[in-house]
């Protein structure tokens, strides 16, 4: 089950449409990309916060999201999450797949800023063989928002990966919130009546927590 801080279903799907920027995201054609290396977990620097979840259910398909937040020792946070769609295609022999997965990082809880951001992803030119989708990203102070939108529907299952680093303004202490990662996926079974759905998941990084409470 999902752990006892994933917020589902319609109540995300209105925070998430409050982030600044989204209608760019939304409207925006985006850049051709494909898969990289990038947007991997630091190295060394100590785990501070956990939270995952999985929503969705058959014929439609799940979508499991996953993120850690990582203390460094110059005091900057790095936060690693990741989206990986198991469309109902794949996972239930039905014919759902997927168009698009959106991914946000939020840290409008904390006073700071964010210093870098990096995914999974890579840009390539409009011609080049290797584009496997097109890759649209939104900044600000405090936010950082991604959406990949798929050439076709899809049932490939894998992990969308998705990265910023953090400089908090002050010192911080177990229970202090962090930020709010919000995952999201359209699903559409490719009938001509248009039968779609949308996966909506946000998970909440707090200082100091790095309990999950596992799956019945």
């Amino acid at each position: 089950m999902p752990s006892r801080r994933a917020v589902l279903g319609a109540g995300s799907l209105a925070a998430a449409s409050g982030l600044a920027g989204c209608s760019v995201l939304e409207s925006s054609p985006g850049e051709p990309a494909r898969f990289g290396r990038g947007a991997t977990a630091p190295a060394d620097p100590e785990l501070v916060a956990l939270d995952d979840a999985r929503v969705g259910d058959q014929p439609r398909g799940r979508m499991e999201s996953s993120t850690a937040a990582f203390e460094r020792s110059d005091g900057r946070l790095v936060v690693v999450s990741f989206h990986r769609v198991q469309a109902g295609a794949s996972a239930f022999g039905s014919d759902w797949r997927y168009v698009n997965v959106r991914g946000e990082h939020d840290w409008r809880d904390v006073a700071g800023s964010v210093t870098a951001s990096e995914t999974n992803m890579t840009t390539v030119d409009a011609d080049s063989p290797d584009a496997a989708f097109r890759l649209v990203s939104e900044t600000s102070d405090r936010t950082r928002a991604w959406r990949v939108r798929l050439p076709e529907p899809s049932s490939q299952a894998v992990a969308y990966r998705f990265r910023t680093t953090f400089e908090p303004a002050d010192p911080l202490d177990d229970g202090d919130a962090l930020a709010s990662i919000r995952g999201r996926t359209k699903l559409t079974d490719g009938s001509l009546l248009g039968g779609s759905t949308q996966l909506d998941a946000t998970l909440e990084l707090v200082y100091g927590d790095t309990t999950v409470e596992g799956s019945e």
